[in-house]
């Protein structure tokens, strides 16, 4: 009996919250504007074939998804060349939600932040989700200043993750943040992740898994959190 009750106290004393920063991939779900619409088609059908298959039509930048340098450099990395190691590691959520819309988020925010220098995955909480499924969603959110994307790029940072839909303001066609992030070849972008209010403080742990497909310039992920 003392080792069942030794096993269940490990299994209390290294119980995990785990923490889910992913939309879900759905029918009528927002999209960047201009891109063509999704569909889950059912395919077999447990009446008929006696199984259940879906076919997924969508885009490398649906939903949750992480963009790699290929997106907008022609012989830029495409997410496959990166070791799995490249997507998982140390994260901070950083709360951002004190900058007003269409603001800039200075790299001195980043460099004074007591986790931000160490973390090797950085995401912005700017509360900009709440308007998910509204056309507001798509316009005048937050972003990093040239300064702050440039010192996450030279710190070597894994990813930065953005509860919006884009890195860039909306009106810039240039991409220019893309390109100061990804040009590096070593920081790659996630957009449109959701439920960072439920991060605690201090460093998570952190995965975010995209597909892993021939030539993807980006694709939809799973991202996750967690802290014993």
């Amino acid at each position: 009996m003392a080792f069942f009750r030794f096993l269940l106290q490990e299994a209390a004393d290294n119980a995990m919250t785990v923490l889910d920063f992913t939309r879900t991939i759905s029918p009528g779900m927002p999209l960047f504007p201009g891109t063509p619409r999704l569909r889950l088609k059912e395919i077999a059908g447990i009446g008929g074939e006696g199984y259940r298959e879906t076919q997924l039509l969508l885009t490398s930048h649906t939903g949750t998804h992480i963009d790699a340098p290929a997106h907008i450099f022609p012989s830029g990395k495409t997410l496959e060349d990166y070791p799995a190691s490249q997507f998982t590691g140390s994260l901070a959520v950083l709360d951002c939600t004190g900058f007003p819309p269409g603001s800039e988020i200075p790299a001195s925010f980043l460099e004074e932040d007591p986790l931000a220098p160490q973390a090797e995955f950085l995401f912005f909480r700017t509360g900009w989700e709440k308007f998910w499924g509204e056309r507001r969603y798509f316009e005048a959110y937050p972003v990093l200043s040239a300064g702050a994307a440039r010192w996450a790029a030279e710190k070597g940072k894994k990813a930065l993750g953005f509860d919006t839909p884009g890195i860039d303001p909306a009106e810039d066609a240039a991409l220019s943040l893309h390109r100061i992030m990804l040009g590096s070849g070593r920081t790659l972008v996630i957009e449109n992740l959701c439920g960072l209010s439920a991060a605690p403080a201090g460093f998570l742990s952190c995965a975010a898994l995209p597909l892993k497909f021939e030539g993807s310039d980006g694709a939809p992920a799973r991202v996750i959190g967690w802290t014993p």
